[in-house]
């Protein structure tokens, strides 16, 4: 462990060292607690101090510094200690600088450390009670003091850190085709990939994989072929041992509805949403018959929002993020799939637009991405943007005839769903409305003909 604690730190994985600090001090905690005559643990199961009681592997009474302890690693308990093994190489002298107070102390406050390099502010705060309840139950008033010191500068970098943009990593689902991959043939995994130096394009990750997937599975560069999700594997493909087919797919971390992920100023908590992560999706757009919609409405037409439809995919993951690995293995028994008809997509895409532009609107107010974002679905330049959804869709109330590409749409229209689709459009308007007011406000003067546009192409689309 201590291994891969300075291993990830050489990679700048600081949440991931983070995490594998936190399982030694699990470790050295129970450690403690065996050694009942140990000065640390005195005390610590006390009814007193015991918060409440809880069943491990065992009958274990769980002290509240265990539970803070626990607080800050999704996958503490749930960790397999032999999965990760083979990636570490063991010596045979044993350092124990860790087992007593000063070591198991200075390894909370490097955590600490590594937790701030890692923008996750909120997971130290757990730590800083460690040491407050040692301290005081220790009479060490002075270093209490210096904690809580600490403690008040903690909250303050998270207070701001919720009016700035924190990025914390890019996960990319990626698949082993063939027999080349041993073992991890038709296995797919999620990786992570920490954002401290920016966004991790594809190509990146292709290198990735270029450089280190051969090394270990002890291939020739040439046998790895790396394609994308819309690729259909095939048991042929899995049976084969001429060629190793990876499938890389970018995905974001999912919230179900049911998390019920508590609001910080109108958006959702970014810290809450993207830690203890064990779910991934993947959303694309597609068109079945594609051939046979060209041939019957023409290379210009084919491509209409009436043959759009869009289907997203789940895959839940053995382990949550952040975890003491950069990967976790997909749990394929539970990989979920959704699918939504054209005219369905249209609400999801005027539903994202709403939330897009309410986002774009709050203070404090960054002009250029709102107004960015104001012409890409009120003034476009390539498509007819929201308007299109309306012509495509929904008639006027007084129109006898049917809808250009009726003979597709009545295969999936319902009265449900246009009404969905009507009460969307009118809250967008407004929603529009008051995006272009505040662009009005905030607009620099050397851009008033781009704001004139906006209007002149909003009162069009709401005509």
């Amino acid at each position: 462990l201590e291994q891969l604690f300075l291993l990830h730190q050489s990679y700048d994985n600081f949440v991931e060292a983070a995490q594998v600090g936190i399982l030694m001090a699990a470790h050295i905690f129970k450690f403690f607690a065996i050694r009942k005559n140990h000065h640390f643990i005195e005390g610590a199961f006390d009814e007193k101090t015991i918060t409440f009681n809880q069943k491990f592997k065992g009958k274990d009474k769980v002290d509240l510094r265990y539970e803070l302890l626990r607080s800050t690693s999704p996958s503490l308990d749930q960790f397999d200690f032999a999965e990760f093994m083979r990636y570490i190489k063991f010596d045979e002298d044993f350092n124990m600088e860790r087992f007593d107070e000063k070591g198991y102390l200075g390894l909370l406050t490097e955590i600490i450390k590594l937790f701030n390099k890692a923008k996750h502010y909120e997971y130290a705060v757990p730590l800083y009670k460690i040491l407050s309840l040692y301290y005081e139950r220790e009479k060490q008033y002075d270093e209490l003091k210096n904690v809580h010191i600490d403690l008040a500068e903690q909250y303050s970098l998270i207070h701001h850190a919720y009016n700035k943009s924190r990025h914390f990593a890019y996960y990319y689902k990626i698949s082993f085709i063939g027999k080349l991959a041993g073992n991890e043939n038709g296995r797919e995994f999620i990786y992570k990939f920490n954002s401290s130096k920016g966004f991790v394009r594809l190509q990146t990750v292709k290198e990735y994989v270029t450089k280190y997937v051969p090394y270990s599975l002890k291939i020739d560069k040439d046998d790895l072929i790396i394609e994308s999700e819309s690729l259909k594997v095939t048991d042929e493909m899995k049976k084969q041992g001429e060629k190793l087919y990876v499938i890389i797919t970018f995905v974001n971390p999912y919230n179900p509805p049911e998390a019920k992920i508590p609001l910080l100023d109108g958006k959702p908590n970014y810290f809450l949403s993207n830690t203890n992560i064990n779910k991934f999706s993947f959303v694309a757009s597609f068109t079945p018959n594609k051939e046979e919609l060209k041939k019957t409405y023409g290379k210009a037409r084919w491509n209409s929002y009436a043959f759009t439809w869009k289907y997203e995919k789940i895959w839940h993951t053995k382990y949550a993020f952040p975890s003491l690995l950069t990967t976790s293995v997909i749990l394929q028994e539970k990989t979920e799939k959704k699918e939504w008809n054209p005219l369905q997509t249209a609400c999801i895409e005027i539903k994202s637009a709403i939330d897009h532009l309410i986002t774009l609107c709050e203070e404090p107010i960054n002009i250029s991405p709102l107004q960015q974002k104001i012409k890409g679905v009120i003034a476009p330049e390539v498509n007819a943007g929201i308007s299109k959804y309306v012509t495509t869709f929904l008639k006027p109330l007084d129109s006898t005839e049917d809808l250009e590409y009726w003979d597709v749409i009545k295969d999936y229209y319902t009265e449900k769903d246009a009404n969905e689709l009507r009460e969307l459009l009118k809250h967008f308007l407004e929603v529009g409305r008051d995006a272009i007011v505040v662009s009005v406000k905030y607009h620099q003067y050397q851009a008033q003909g781009l704001v004139k546009h906006f209007i002149k192409c909003f009162n069009e689309m709401r005509e």
